[in-house]
């Protein structure tokens, strides 16, 4: 069966990941699944009158409780440490 536009939407806000560069692209965590740039950020939060995008399903590049990117407009928390027994990385 084939996902619905609302189906669509809903799964990339759950699991899209931000990368480094421009524009939209397939993720390497799965098929289906999308990255998107710091362009997108942008051109989502200036639409929507937001100053910041939260996000938080994805332990954080810097190994850290929390990360911003894209000119300081996304950040990515992450509460659990060590997530999984296998990474070293600190919560938030």
């Amino acid at each position: 069966k084939a996902w619905t536009e609302q189906e669509e939407i809903l799964f990339d806000a759950l699991w899209a990941d931000s990368h480094h560069g421009l524009g939209s692209k397939r993720s390497e965590r799965g098929r289906v699944a999308v990255m998107f740039g710091e362009d997108v950020t942008e051109r989502f939060l200036d639409d929507a009158n937001l100053s910041l995008c939260l996000r938080s399903h994805r332990v954080p590049q810097n190994g850290g409780g929390f990360e911003l990117i894209h000119n300081g407009r996304l950040m990515t928390l992450f509460s659990a440490s060590k997530y999984g027994g296998v990474l070293q990385n600190r919560g938030a």
